[in-house]
Order: structure tokens, then C-alpha cells, then sequence
């Protein structure tokens, strides 16, 4: 059993649903020091894709501990400072 749940681990795919674009970013991110610093490194790559994509993948590391709105805000960070 802890091999077929490993392999769902390994192999499970996270989607979001819904249009993300530097304008709903926008909208969505305040004006604290880490919501810029992620706003500028989006409008840099012109990218969101990119970004939603990193997110997931780093999420995924952390499906057997739970994902919580401060593991979230922790990603946003390292994604902008990466």
C-alpha cells in the first residue's frame, strides 16, 4: 500500500482553475514589500504560466504535510527571490 501511495505522490497533477494575469495579480497582491518584490519578477518574465507553474510543482513537495495559506505565502517569496 505505501508504494501505491507513494507513486500517487510522485505522479499527481495540480491545476488551478480560473484566468490568472498580471491584472488579476494586480488586484489580488497588496502593496507590503514581498507582494512588489513578486509583481516586479512577474512583470520581468511576462510570464504567469511560469509562475503557476513553479508554485505547483513546489506544492507538490508538500502534499504529505499539508498545504496551507502560510506555505503559500512562503512559495510566493521564494519564487520572487529566486
Amino acid at each position: 500500500m505505501d508504494k501505491l501511495a507513494k507513486y500517487f505522490f510522485d505522479h499527481l497533477f495540480i491545476d488551478f482553475e480560473g484566468a490568472l494575469d498580471l491584472n488579476k495579480l494586480r488586484e489580488l497582491l497588496d502593496d507590503s514589500p514581498e507582494s512588489i518584490n513578486l509583481l516586479a519578477k512577474l512583470q520581468k518574465n511576462e510570464d504567469v504560466n511560469e509562475f503557476i507553474f513553479a508554485l505547483t510543482e513546489a506544492l507538490k513537495d508538500n502534499l504529505e504535510t499539508g498545504i496551507d495559506v502560510d506555505l503559500l505565502v512562503e512559495e510566493f517569496k521564494i519564487y520572487a527571490n529566486s
